[in-house]
């Protein structure tokens, strides 16, 4: 699958770098790992995991709006910053495959991170 292609409507300096990465933003250095990806579902998790954190803190105002606006482009979604946060708090670096597998599998339904316990 060429992943590229997925994000590059959104994300258009995405690129694959050497060590099988998906540099989806190169200013800011955003990038994960797709060697052990398997399927779309998995790459829309790492999309998740990864991306999360940069559509909600960490960069300056502008590179969080942009990020945000690539993700909920991305995922057909409106997401703002509060959910990202949420997003990120309980799925952001990986942190719980199952509960993201969940949220995917739900439509997106942003209660079911809200209803799950805090620990992870």
């Amino acid at each position: 699958m060429n992943y590229v292609e997925k994000v590059l409507p959104f994300f258009p300096k995405a690129h694959i770098y050497r060590n099988d990465e998906i540099i989806i933003e190169p200013k800011n250095n955003v990038y994960f790992r797709v060697d052990n990806i398997n399927n779309d579902h998995e790459f829309d998790c790492k999309m998740l995991e990864w991306l999360s954190r940069p559509s909600c803190k960490g960069l300056t105002p502008y590179w969080i709006k942009f990020m945000r606006r690539g993700l909920n482009g991305y995922f057909c979604k409106n997401w703002s910053q509060d959910d990202m946060r949420e997003i990120y708090t309980r799925l952001g670096n990986g942190v719980n495959r199952t509960l993201c597998s969940k949220f995917i599998n739900s439509g997106f339904d942003i209660n079911i991170l809200k209803a799950s316990p805090n620990e992870k």
